[in-house]
């Protein structure tokens, strides 16, 4: 895990919850989380195709 100060941790969450706020607007889902200091955006799919 890499070490980030308090600042460093504050602006990456700030950054995280705007990047989730622009994701809620998109026609596809997407899911935002940050995890040891990296923010992981995954796209969301509600129906997985059948084969």
């Amino acid at each position: 895990m890499a070490d980030f100060t308090p600042e460093q941790m504050r602006r990456m969450h700030d950054f995280a919850e705007q990047l989730a706020e622009l994701a809620e607007h998109q026609e596809d889902q997407w899911k935002v989380e940050t995890t040891d200091g990296q923010i992981f955006l995954t796209m969301m799919n509600p129906t997985a195709p059948t084969g």
